[in-house]
């Protein structure tokens, strides 16, 4: 069975599993958490993935790491993981979570990507005009890539507004080469 498939299955599974027992935000909030945790530490993700490492230490490693911090349900759910060996793909079921979260809740993942840290003020209005504007709940995520020189370069779900000095630019150089030729 290939990846995609693996990881829309058990996404599907704890989604269902969490909507039946009205608790899909808390699950949400743990998949949040042990995904930046596995983003914060690479080390992490390799004893978790590691397939040396026995199922039994690697439980052990988790139960230290989020017994206090995730559901039970999230903790036997990477538990299952780990017993059906299927735990290199929890990024992917991870994210797949976050997606049916959002398409059920009417949630849109605005990514707003900036050369430098804008205000707060700036970005809620931002959040507010875009909530308005496509009439749902935004989740805001900022990001900083001074390579982009200025501008702003926004994401929504699949659609992206880039109007940033570095693809302007770009666009003008290929411009000129059309135009030499």
């Amino acid at each position: 069975m290939n990846q995609s498939k693996i990881s829309v299955r058990y996404s599907k599974a704890i989604f269902e599993s969490a909507k039946e027992q009205n608790i899909l935000d808390e699950i949400y909030a743990d998949f949040q958490l042990i995904t930046s945790s596995i983003k914060a530490n690479e080390n992490f993700y390799q004893i978790f993935t590691s397939p040396v490492i026995k199922f039994k230490d690697k439980k052990n490693v988790l139960n230290n790491v989020f017994s206090n911090s995730i559901t039970k349900i999230s903790l036997k759910f990477l538990f299952m993981l780990i017993d059906n060996n299927r735990e290199a793909y929890i990024s992917d079921i991870a994210r797949e979570f976050a997606s049916l979260y959002r398409e059920y809740k009417n949630i849109k993942e605005v990514v707003l990507t900036t050369a430098t840290d804008i205000d707060n003020s700036i970005s809620q209005k931002f959040a507010e005009n875009v909530s308005k504007e496509l009439n749902c709940k935004v989740e805001l995520v900022q990001n900083v890539k001074p390579e982009i020189i200025g501008g702003v370069v926004v994401r929504i779900d699949n659609l992206l507004l880039d109007m940033s000095v570095e693809t302007q630019l770009r666009n003008i150089k290929s411009e000129l080469r059309i135009e030499k030729y």
